[in-house]
């Protein structure tokens, strides 16, 4: 049972003002944050074999680099422009070692 004021509202207004109060909620949510802008790319697409697919896989999992940037990171480096994408600050050790 609902009371006050909220009480004399028709259930379909109400039903829609719930609507646009969690609508405006998750774009608050949205604009919140997210991961920055990594600026201009062009996208390449290549097939691995599967056990160099595999490795590659594990290696950018434990560095908690999505696979992308794990290759982007590869060819940056054998190009000597250092990594694009820094892993997990608590690996960077592992890295530098």
């Amino acid at each position: 049972m609902t009371v006050g004021p909220v009480a004399d509202t028709p259930v379909k207004v109400r039903n829609i003002c719930y609507r646009i109060a969690d609508a405006l909620a998750m774009a608050r949510q949205r604009n919140a944050g997210g991961r920055p802008h990594k600026g201009d790319r062009k996208l390449f697409s290549t097939r691995l074999p599967q056990d160099l697919a595999e490795l590659m896989s594990a290696e950018a999992d434990e560095l908690d680099l999505t696979y992308s940037d794990y290759l982007a990171n590869l060819v940056a480096e054998h190009f000597g422009r250092g990594l694009l994408v820094a892993p997990a600050p608590q690996l960077e050790e592992r890295l530098i070692a």
